[in-house]
């Protein structure tokens, strides 16, 4: 005769099957959770590597650019100039480089597609920067001259260019080689050139000078 089985607790091989169904479902979860975090490590990784290329490439090319306008007094019309200037003495770079932030479209299409070339005002081209606006994860510790980067929310903000400082009508150009105090003894030259004329314009005889010495 069947007895019933209802309040009975259930059998151990069926609890034992519950149990093991648990377990692979946390383990499945854990294994999801750890892929996760390993990827985005990965991803964090190489953005870091592709930072410090950054930095690399666009000092390379900010540093030619300087030299560049130092020994032809005008910046290069194209990133070209810079691997043969056009009186064909010297080499500025020793070769092109593309922006290792840029997508990859854009690094087939050439070096120079994938940088945002910035303009000076003869029309030259004073520097480069990425087109990236994915925010940087270096915020510190930046090489001398590069502090604004501190502040960058994007990789396009990242400016690397080379700028003259002026002084009256004439251009001192800065570039890498040249120390500040080479810097100041050539913007005090071009002060004291300036008021010498100023004076000269104002007082054609030195008698005429009230504050001559003398």
């Amino acid at each position: 005769m069947p007895t019933s089985t209802a309040g009975k607790t259930p059998s151990r091989p069926g609890r034992q099957r519950g149990f093991t169904y648990a377990l692979v479902l946390v383990a499945v979860l854990l294994v999801g959770i750890l892929a996760q975090r390993a990827e985005i490590s990965n991803a964090r990784r190489l953005q870091v590597d592709r930072e410090q290329e950054l930095l690399f490439r666009g000092l390379a090319y900010r540093q030619a650019i300087a030299h560049f306008h130092a020994a032809l007094g005008r910046y290069p019309r194209t990133l070209d100039e810079l691997l043969k200037d056009p009186r064909g003495h010297r080499t500025y770079l020793r070769q092109l480089y593309h922006d290792p932030m840029a997508e990859p479209a854009r690094e087939t299409a050439g070096a120079a597609a994938g940088w945002r070339l910035l303009r000076a005002a003869d029309g030259g081209i004073a520097g480069v920067a990425s087109r990236s606006a994915q925010e940087p994860i270096k915020k510190a510790n930046f090489p001398p001259g590069l502090e604004a980067f501190e502040d960058a929310r994007s990789y396009a903000q990242w400016l690397f260019e080379h700028k003259a400082v002026r002084s009256g009508a004439q251009a001192v150009a800065w570039h890498p080689s040249r120390s500040g105090r080479d810097l100041v003894d050539g913007l005090m030259f071009h002060l004291d050139t300036n008021v010498a004329d100023m004076n000269k314009s104002r007082w054609p005889s030195n008698s005429q000078n009230p504050w001559r010495r003398g």
